[in-house]
């Protein structure tokens, strides 16, 4: 079984703020620290699931191979957009105002005639972000936002609610590309009050022609306590299933810290056994323990009691 890519590439998008040259270093104040400290950071929405540094592939369970290749796209789509506010980080605003941050305007870079700017707002515990262009040409024109999101302060320095969103529509129709392939709009909620942290992806992509069985939407979900333990849930095209039709599945994968896991692979439409159910489960080997797929009853090993006591999240 391979895990098919999504339709949209993964480079980052710190292309967007290739041309800060014009930025400059200065000191940052502590309410700079306070504004930027609002702004989510890789590792706080990174899926982890476990591994080993001497990991055989060939030896690995397929369910948890297909995890960990779900986990590394999860994974490139939250970077490329994060990577814009790293690169943000780097630098101290341009303008200070009473409540109000903002970086820029600068040229972008892979935007030629654009500028691009970012603007943060403060209200009570909730800090708001917008990262925006504007033609050159136009100074006094509206500015079209890429990514907006928000962030309510809940628990302490890095614990809260937070959103972003993406919606590429706005700058599609002014002629603008956002070398983000075929990307319309994906929205990332997420929670890091409390353990377990919460990451909920889902994104819709235009048409591609080249490749009309493309999905054109997904979802993952990803959950993780502090011990390591987690589960990641997402939406799965590929064909399964020998036949002509390629097979939509919803996956849900559970794991303990210690790299156990289980995979329930529900088969949603494709050739045939629609509703069907799969299972595997593996062990700290991360090889398979049990395996049942009623379309591949010579692959079925093992029982339902060799797989591993799981709490739920």
């Amino acid at each position: 079984m391979t895990c098919r890519k999504l339709t949209f590439n993964l480079l980052l998008v710190t292309c967007l703020f290739g041309a800060v040259t014009g930025a400059g270093c200065g000191n940052y104040s502590n309410e700079d620290l306070e504004f930027m400290s609002a702004l989510p950071e890789k590792q706080e929405l990174a899926a982890v699931v476990p591994t080993r540094s001497a990991l055989v592939l060939g030896e690995t369970a397929e369910y948890y191979q297909l995890t960990r290749n779900v986990a590394l796209i999860f994974n490139g789509i939250t970077e490329a957009f994060l990577g814009v506010i790293d690169t943000i980080r780097a630098f101290p605003p341009t303008t200070r105002r009473p409540n109000q941050r903002i970086w820029g305007p600068f040229p972008a870079e892979k935007q030629p005639g654009w500028m691009i700017r970012m603007v943060m707002l403060r209200d009570g515990a909730t800090f708001i972000y917008d990262l925006q262009f504007q033609p050159a040409s136009a100074p006094s024109s509206n500015w079209l936002t890429l990514i907006h999101g928000h962030y309510a302060v809940t628990g302490g320095v890095r614990r809260g609610q937070g959103q972003i969103t993406v919606d590429t529509v706005p700058l599609r129709d002014a002629g603008v590309d956002p070398d983000l392939g075929y990307l319309k709009n994906l929205t990332v909620d997420y929670t890091t009050s409390e353990f377990p942290i919460d990451v909920k992806l889902m994104f819709v992509n235009f048409d591609n022609p080249l490749k009309p069985d493309d999905p054109k939407q997904g979802t993952y979900e990803y959950s993780v306590q502090s011990n390591g333990q987690g589960a990641l849930t997402f939406d799965y095209f590929a064909d399964a299933i020998s036949g002509p039709v390629v097979e939509e599945a919803l996956v849900t994968s559970r794991w303990l810290g210690t790299g156990e896991g289980r995979a329930d692979w529900q088969l949603v439409a494709g050739d045939a056994f629609v509703g069907a159910h799969a299972t595997e489960c593996w062990n700290r080997l991360f090889r398979a323990v049990y395996i049942d797929k009623p379309w591949a009853p010579l692959e079925s090993i093992g029982t339902p009691a060799d797989c591993p006591a799981i709490p739920t999240l």
